[in-house]
């Protein structure tokens, strides 16, 4: 499901995010392979931020605070707490709840 989608499920159920936190649906990260099928991976993966769009903001969130539904977050994987639901439809969708203080910095698509 693309962030939109995810969003408007999230409003459409009466979804509430409270305190100072932001859900974030995580972009999809693609290994690559090489020739005897073994992934292969940077040595600088490790420290590597995760990103993905904002699809949900808190309650205590201002506007002033500069944290937009659909802008792209980048945040440091210790920092999260993964959760899952499944919508009406039967679809199973994984995100992200992250304090605000915890993204590094977002930017427009």
């Amino acid at each position: 499901m693309t962030w939109q989608e995810v969003n408007k499920v999230l409003l459409d159920e009466g979804r509430v995010l409270r305190g100072r936190r932001v859900a974030i649906l995580r972009h999809e990260v693609s290994d690559t392979f090489n020739d005897s099928g073994l992934i292969v991976r940077p040595d600088t993966m490790q420290y590597e931020m995760l990103q993905g769009n904002i699809v949900l903001v808190g309650r205590d969130i201002e506007v002033s605070d500069g944290l937009v539904v659909g802008d792209v977050a980048a945040f440091n994987k210790y920092h999260v707490s993964k959760f899952e639901f499944v919508t009406a439809g039967g679809d199973t969708v994984e995100m992200d709840a992250i304090h605000m203080e915890d993204i590094y910095w977002t930017w427009s698509e």
